[in-house]
């Protein structure tokens, strides 16, 4: 029979706080941080190797396998990770709530699955504090309140999601096959942007601009709730708006409308965030009515003559325009910051505007092929939602 405890953090071991340099003095280990983690997966997979010497002064959490990482920062992008053996010994960064189970009282997989549960989510979002950095804290999620059956039960409900998620991922590959082809592309026809071995023209970003870039709108919170739709920050990933995107509203008279209206056919830029984020883009196409955009991002247009917005889009998520950023931004404690000037002064390639077309081109096909699949990804997160609602709840 299951019963409602007041509180997860009864279940749940203390976590060692630890100075990588004196666990590894100064040879390499795994850091991760909130980038390492796949969110599509919800794994581990791209960690950095770095010295405790080279570390951010974040990296201080000692994990083992089997442990729990759930993001601190934005709980609305459900960013979160079981670690697994690869990774035993590793160091995270404080921007997780690192979950470490008693196994005579909870099952880690059970754990895994509610805390990335709908229900779950939503109530993290709807606590979390900061308008432009929204978070939580590790004592917000060890309070949060749990149903829990037999152990027995627990491994039985967590093994039928973990064949749901199985699904689910599935789904997800498919997309990411489609994904992998247009990166493909895009290599083949203009070649690795930061050796630039087919010798394409550099300029400043900025020569290229038509309009812009201008900062958003700040809104208190007092101002949401009708009206207006505004893009936030969660809005958009992998340089494109979020397909199914609730916009949230609002109350602003019209001459506020105008003065940030997000154009059309143009570019959002993220210009503050945390350090692997910060600078991030997306093409904005068309729009299901006006709309404008939060502070935390700037909006631009380009000479159409010049550039195509997809090549530029897709050239600012490459290693090439990522390494620049990471040059310009300015780093706080919580967070990163780049200003106008920094998206101006961003050297880009550019290759004749004909062959940037033909890559749009290819982008619109891929996008159609995504649409393939969203139906069935639907559906396997449809029903990974009804069994989180029969079993975890």
């Amino acid at each position: 029979m299951s019963k409602l405890h007041p509180s997860l953090g009864e279940f749940l071991l203390p976590v060692q706080s630890a100075n990588p340099a004196d666990i590894f003095g100064g040879d390499d280990f795994s850091y991760i941080d909130i980038a390492a983690v796949d969110r599509e997966e919800r794994a581990i997979s791209n960690p950095q190797v770095v010295t405790a010497a080279d570390a951010p002064s974040r990296a201080r959490q000692l994990i083992e396998a089997g442990d729990i990482l759930v993001s601190t920062v934005r709980p609305n992008l459900n960013t979160v990770a079981m670690v697994g053996g690869d990774f035993d010994g590793a160091i995270a960064s404080t921007g997780f709530c690192v979950l470490r189970v008693n196994t005579v009282m909870l099952d880690s997989g059970y754990l895994f699955h509610w805390i990335a549960s709908e229900k779950v989510v939503r109530h993290l979002s709807a606590v979390a504090t900061g308008a432009s950095y929204p978070a939580v804290s590790d004592k917000i999620i060890k309070s949060l309140p749990i149903v829990l059956p037999a152990l027995k039960e627990q491994k039985r409900i967590a093994a039928i999601l973990d064949k749901a998620e199985s699904l689910r991922r599935k789904r997800q590959q498919a997309i990411r096959l489609a994904d992998d082809f247009l990166r493909a592309v895009f290599l083949d026809m203009f070649g690795d942007l930061q050796i630039n071995p087919k010798e394409w023209d550099s300029v400043p970003l900025g020569e290229l601009i038509q309009e812009g870039p201008t900062n958003g709108l700040y809104c208190p919170s007092d101002m949401y709730g009708s009206g207006t739709p505004i893009l936030r920050i969660d809005g958009f990933y992998d340089g494109r708006l979020l397909p199914d995107y609730e916009f949230k509203r609002v109350r602003i008279d019209e001459k506020t409308q105008k003065r940030y209206d997000l154009k059309k056919n143009s570019i959002v830029v993220n210009r503050v965030n945390s350090r692997e984020f910060v600078g991030k883009a997306a093409y904005v196409g068309k729009l299901a009515e006006p709309t404008v955009f939060e502070s935390n991002m700037m909006n631009l247009t380009l000479n159409p003559e010049r550039a195509d917005q997809v090549f530029i889009v897709e050239q600012m998520r490459l290693p090439y325009i990522r390494t620049q950023i990471a040059t310009a931004r300015k780093d706080a404690v919580n967070q990163s910051s780049v200003n106008q000037d920094d998206i101006r002064n961003l050297t880009v390639r550019l290759p004749p505007i004909d062959r940037q077309a033909a890559f749009r081109k290819v982008y619109e096909k891929h996008r159609e092929l995504q649409k393939l699949f969203k139906p069935s990804s639907l559906e396997a997160d449809a029903a990974i939602k009804a069994l989180q609602a029969s079993y975890l709840t």
